[in-house]
């Protein structure tokens, strides 16, 4: 098992008009905001895995946090058995319907605070006595746990008793903190434990910038002149029916209809990938573990290729240009979920190639003209997106 340290895991960036919370957690192996070889993000997400189950044993039932740990907790569901029930929260609202399984939650220093968690398959870890593990990718004070260890209480008079875990790759909780935790019969377990700092303050060094929304195309002589200098190529590959972690999922069939599916799609797709050259693989929001896959399956077939990943947010960050400050630039796109919803991506370069990975229903072709233009201005000629109809 690694053993990871606070150099390894943990940058501070200032966050960008958030009045909550001045600073944000950055970790470089997470593929979120920093690009990063697949390989060492899924080491680092499976290390917690079997810590989890060396402690407790094999879960049947893990919860993720979106959007940051999505990938977290797919890996961790995974390393501890097939049959493990593996679910994420979500922001999103076009799953929604009139159904009282959803339950809502509130994530109190996010940008996006409101959350909501599809429990109708919770009944069966809750009836047998097995612990519930929600993973996050970082626990502060553990108000957003509480939160939602309350609405499932709440729903389940069964869970009341029930063990609850908080796994997070940080914990930086203070004792009174956990002791909190304890009396609400919840336990916890991470990479790293870090004491409280004042984080506040030391990002208040940092004078920083608005991520950069690129003025808008004015007529269809530059929207041209786009597609004439970016390859897009439009792959809607993927089968409708893979399985969606929103609404509950079977770790096993999880990852076998995935790579099944990626799998087919890469031989489709492999003779438009640069052996030895530079491949970025982007996850959008939510949507995060299959970008991951794809890396790993890529990386089989070309090993001498450098390979990237890490994925769009809905949190605005501060950009600065200083030598510790983990956020070097950053834009304001359009979401491939909602066109009238504002997402970011951070930290780019110039690649070959940049593959996106989506499982919005559509594919959105005014976000995807919006990230040609911030790729084509790093010097990246070929945008191949993956998903959608």
């Amino acid at each position: 098992m690694m053993d990871y340290k606070k150099h390894d895991l943990l940058c501070i960036a200032k966050r960008y008009g958030n009045k909550k919370r001045g600073y944000l957690l950055v970790n470089p192996l997470q593929a979120k905001h920093v690009p990063v070889n697949p390989q060492d993000a899924l080491a680092m997400m499976r290390t917690l895995g079997e810590k989890i189950v060396a402690r407790y044993g094999k879960a049947r039932a893990v919860i993720a946090f979106a959007e940051t740990a999505t990938a977290i907790g797919a890996v961790v569901a995974r390393v501890n058995r097939t049959r493990c029930l593996y679910m994420a929260t979500t922001r999103e609202t076009h799953l929604l319907n009139k159904s009282r399984h959803w339950l809502t939650f509130a994530e109190e220093h996010s940008h996006a605070v409101t959350q909501r968690l599809f429990a109708a398959k919770l009944n069966i870890p809750v009836q047998n006595n097995y612990p519930l593990i929600f993973v996050d990718d970082e626990i502060s004070t553990g108000r957003t746990l509480l939160n939602i260890a309350e609405v499932i209480r709440a729903r389940y008079a069964e869970c009341r008793e029930r063990p609850i875990v908080a796994a997070s790759i940080i914990n930086r909780q203070s004792a009174a903190e956990r002791q909190v935790f304890a009396e609400n019969g919840i336990d916890s377990i991470s990479l790293l434990d870090l004491p409280k700092v004042n984080y506040e303050k030391q990002v208040a060094k940092f004078t920083v910038a608005a991520p950069e929304k690129l003025p808008p195309l004015t007529n269809d002589d530059e929207r041209t002149a786009i597609f004439a200098d970016v390859r897009y190529t439009k792959c809607v590959f993927f089968a409708p029916h893979l399985p969606d972690p929103r609404i509950g999922v079977m770790s096993g069939k999880y990852y076998l209809d995935y790579r099944k599916a990626l799998r087919s799609d890469l031989r489709r797709i492999a003779d438009e990938l640069p052996p030895k050259g530079r491949i970025l693989l982007l996850g959008m929001e939510e949507c995060m573990m299959p970008s991951l896959l794809l890396g790993e399956e890529i990386a089989k077939l070309y090993p001498n290729a450098q390979i990237f990943c890490h994925a769009t947010t809905r949190s605005p960050i501060g950009i600065a240009d200083f030598a510790d400050y983990p956020i070097r630039n950053g834009y304001v796109l359009p979401s491939f979920y909602d066109d009238d919803r504002t997402t970011y991506l951070y930290n780019l370069d110039a690649y070959d190639i940049a593959i996106v990975w989506t499982d919005a229903p559509i594919i959105n072709d005014n976000a995807a003209t919006e990230l040609m233009r911030v790729l084509k201005k790093h010097g990246t000629p070929h945008l191949m997106i993956m998903g959608g109809a």
